[in-house]
């Protein structure tokens, strides 16, 4: 019954392996879910408009979806997408010879917090996420996504805390990459802080953004600009107050 509710409610877009919600849809599915007494819907495919998951226990999910073709011999699968590419987290198929094509019931949120919290070193981080899912049956297929944001102080998780601490030392060192004084023959080493020190400051600006909800994990937050960042420390250590003519 699990893999049924999965597929049935493709519409809906699953979380975890059987939460539902809100998504941007393709094909005839549908579904909605109600959390703390807000309905989300295909309308909720934005970072600005996510469907927000609330970190606390207790919470249940009243949802319902339907499939608007033949069901029977259904396959589909599951996952986030990590700077540009889909990554399947879970996948299912099942028989349906009874033809099953809608479902509504409860879900409990502590579920899916427990599942992540026992794959996750140190539980859960707060973030916006974009999930994707596709499901097929004999009688056609669907596909969604959705912008899912989990609620949560990122300081208060090891993740969050580590991201904030490396980001403050990248930041000092590649100010000290611009001013610090350096002998005879040292500055493509200066050259070689200040690149690495903007590779981290990118990488750890575009993290906090991450688990501040203002982005998802992107090409802009995973590459372009710890990138941007890189060049910028380059052009500082070599062109910078104290910075000297390399001998090339």
């Amino acid at each position: 019954m699990k893999k049924f509710v999965l597929a049935v409610l493709t519409g809906a877009l699953v979380l975890g392996v059987v939460s539902p919600a809100g998504a941007s849809v393709a094909g005839a599915c549908s579904g909605q879910a109600t959390i703390q007494g807000v309905t989300y819907t295909p309308a909720n495919d934005t970072p600005s408009n996510p469907i927000i998951l609330p970190n606390r226990n207790g919470v249940t999910i009243p949802y319902e979806g339907t499939v608007g073709f033949s069901n029977k011999n259904f396959s589909g699968e599951i996952g986030v997408t990590i700077a540009g590419v889909n990554v399947k987290i879970d996948d299912w198929k099942g028989v349906n010879d009874d033809d099953i094509r809608e479902t509504k019931g409860d879900y409990a949120l502590d579920d899916f917090y427990s599942q992540v919290d026992s794959m996750v070193p140190g539980g859960r981080v707060p973030g916006l996420w974009r999930l994707w899912v596709q499901n097929s049956a004999d009688g056609g297929s669907c596909s969604a996504f959705a912008m899912v944001k989990i609620e949560g102080n990122p300081l208060s998780t090891p993740a969050g805390a580590l991201t904030l601490i490396l980001t403050l030392i990248a930041a000092g060192l590649l100010t000290r990459s611009l001013w610090v004084k350096v002998r005879e023959g040292m500055v493509k080493q200066r050259i070689v802080l200040g690149v690495i020190t903007g590779l981290v400051l990118g990488l750890g600006i575009g993290l906090l953004m991450f688990m501040y909800g203002l982005r998802t994990l992107d090409r802009t937050v995973l590459i372009y600009l710890p990138l941007f960042l890189a060049a910028i420390g380059l052009a500082l250590a070599r062109w910078g107050p104290m910075g000297r003519p390399l001998n090339m």
